[in-house]
């Protein structure tokens, strides 16, 4: 069946191909993908689970939770979707998916995966970003194998709660959509803020968990307003937000040291002594990735620069 998505680059993929499956209706190898990219790389989800051996006992909590999110799934052959990979702009200068791909492969870390039961990769729905959210590394697991077709996995933020549903079942179910879409918006915010001061653009996953340790200062602070403004930016949009509440949340979050008064939790303001500034940028940038470091160390946003160390 054919669906039509807002992302071209979707629309490319997965045209002719995708198949609409609710969270609860998905093969387990694509529950786990999820679960694993929403738990454990990224804070979109709560982890019910303390490692990968753990996950999978833990699949029922999350079809109680996330059953009715709707998902496209697909087999895309690999042609296709390597065409669209070397399009990114990361990615061109290698010329050929042959010469990306013997690269990428020997840059080492990509497990074998075997031809049974194989995670999908995880499309991204920003035709501005590179095309995999996650499973760079199963991409080429899957090639190096010579699969000739791709597991892929998409997710346009639909619930079957956007459908006239029963009941307070219903506005649980739209709760939790709005919940997963919210946090999807509120990362890109916290990307659009902070990727032009820091060393390397956020990923998705990093964004996340970024996002999800300010959206908890701002409520301690009673900024509710402003985190409705920032999780309903679809496009990370900034036009509407009030900036210095965000940057001042990640200015207490990540900077805030009582023995240095450079440091007193507020975003620098123009104006201020340059000191001042180069001492807060450099503590942010450095707790910032001692932060990062913790779930999404060794990972970069940019597919052809370095290899991803993730599942």
């Amino acid at each position: 069946m054919t669906h039509t998505f807002e992302s071209k680059r979707a629309n490319q993929i997965l045209s002719g191909l995708s198949t609409r499956l609710t969270f609860r209706e998905l093969p387990l190898p694509h529950k786990l993908a999820i679960i694993w990219y929403m738990a454990a790389d990224g804070c979109a989800w709560p982890a019910f689970f303390e490692d990968a051996e753990s996950m999978l006992s833990s699949v029922e909590m999350y079809d109680d939770r996330y059953g009715d999110l709707i998902f496209h799934i697909a087999d895309i052959p690999l042609a296709r979707l390597a065409e669209e990979v070397m399009k990114d702009a990361q990615i061109q200068h290698h010329g050929t998916w042959q010469n990306y791909h013997a690269w990428y492969v020997k840059g080492g870390d990509v497990p074998r995966h075997g031809h049974q039961d194989r995670w999908p990769v995880i499309l991204s729905d920003d035709d501005n970003e590179e095309v995999l959210d996650d499973g760079w590394h199963r991409l080429h697991s899957y090639a190096a194998q010579g699969d000739t077709t791709i597991p892929v996995i998409y997710f346009t933020g639909e619930s079957l709660s956007d459908v006239q549903q029963d009941g307070d079942q219903a506005c649980r179910r739209q709760s939790t959509s709005a919940e997963a879409a919210g946090a999807v918006c509120g990362a890109r915010v916290v990307a659009r803020l902070l990727d032009p001061i820091l060393p390397e653009p956020l990923s998705m996953s990093q964004a996340l968990k970024v996002w999800n340790r300010i959206r908890a200062r701002l409520h301690e602070a009673d900024l509710d307003d402003t985190i409705g403004e920032a999780e309903s930016a679809e496009d990370g949009g900034l036009d509407t937000l009030p900036r210095s509440d965000v940057l001042n949340a990640v200015a207490h979050c990540f900077t805030l040291d009582a023995c240095d008064p450079n440091l007193d939790g507020q975003w620098p303001l123009n104006g201020d002594p340059a000191e001042r500034t180069t001492r807060f940028l450099s503590a942010l940038r450095q707790r910032m990735t001692l932060f990062l470091g913790s779930t999404c160390e060794g990972e970069t946003d940019q597919a052809g620069t370095q290899p991803r160390p993730h599942i």
